[in-house]
């Protein structure tokens, strides 16, 4: 038996393991806090790729994420029609509200193990 993976396509931020925004005494408890700031910051939302053991955050746009689960594959569209023109002052309006420096925001490939 081998070691089962996602491959995430995005669009948005990766903040690594150094996500100071994120409760140390409380790792999990962050899904409540950051779901009305999601909507607040009009689509963009946090997520982390890696492993639960060791989360590596990432902030990105709803609609720009593509998942390919457990070696499914998955056909990419055209990326440019999935980020909407305003994307970057999405995700720079939820890192303001999360506490989480923004970056210039890129498409990124990750995987997530389980």
């Amino acid at each position: 038996m081998g070691i089962s993976t996602n491959g995430i396509l995005f669009y948005g931020i990766c903040f690594g393991n150094d996500a100071a925004f994120i409760p140390s005494d409380d790792p999990w408890g962050w899904k409540e806090q950051f779901s009305e700031w999601e909507t607040e910051a009009g689509g963009a939302f946090l997520s982390y790729h890696c492993h639960e053991d060791h989360p590596m955050w990432y902030a990105a746009i709803k609609g720009a994420e593509i998942t390919a689960y457990r070696g499914d594959e998955r056909k990419v569209p055209d990326l440019a029609t999935l980020v909407p023109e305003d994307a970057s002052e999405r995700l720079r309006a939820f890192c303001e509200k999360i506490g989480a420096e923004f970056k210039e925001p890129a498409w990124y490939l990750v995987a997530f193990m389980s």
